[in-house]
């Protein structure tokens, strides 16, 4: 997740910078930041599950698979 953010931060950062300042030359950033809500949205979200895949939280992993109430109710004994 801290990648992600972080990616979603320097993606944007020549947006804000044009926003701020639209003086200054960003050359063809300034497409980017035009469509900064879609293309934040899309990348951000191909990022986090493609870092998600290729590095699993093993430790939030369930297991077994409890198929019967009874079941849960011996688990949680």
């Amino acid at each position: 997740a801290l990648v992600t953010i972080l990616y979603s931060v320097t993606l944007q950062l020549p947006g804000l910078v044009n926003a701020v300042n639209p003086s200054l030359l960003i050359g063809g950033a300034v497409y980017v930041s035009n469509m900064n809500y879609y293309f934040g949205i899309f990348s951000y979200a191909l990022v986090y599950t493609v870092l998600s895949i290729a590095f699993p939280a093993t430790e939030t992993l369930v297991p077994a698979i409890i198929k019967t109430p009874e079941g849960m109710v011996e688990a949680a004994e």
